[in-house]
């Protein structure tokens, strides 16, 4: 597993560790109770959208637009393209 899973893994799981720490502080007052549902849901919304959105919308359109072809060199070189003008080299 890469470093970057694990570490992504062990902030989950502080971040979800912390939430229900502050779920069980102020559960028996239901306006902080309240309040702190929805600053946790706008930072959840907000984690969502900056982090878990673009990866899924980058997996999406490559799985639409990549067509998994490997590229070989030759076939980048365009020189039988007929609307490529080779430039003149000064003499």
């Amino acid at each position: 597993m890469k470093l970057r899973w694990i570490m992504r893994l062990c902030l989950t799981a502080l971040l979800v560790y912390l939430a229900r720490a502050g779920w069980l502080k102020f559960e028996n007052n239901p306006g902080l109770l309240f309040l702190y549902f929805v600053f946790a849901g706008a930072l959840g919304g907000f984690l969502f959208v900056k982090c878990a959105l673009p990866w899924m919308i980058e997996a999406i359109t490559t799985s639409l637009f990549s067509s998994g072809e490997k590229i070989k060199p030759e076939d980048l070189d365009d020189t039988d393209d007929p609307e490529v003008v080779p430039e003149d080299k000064p003499s």
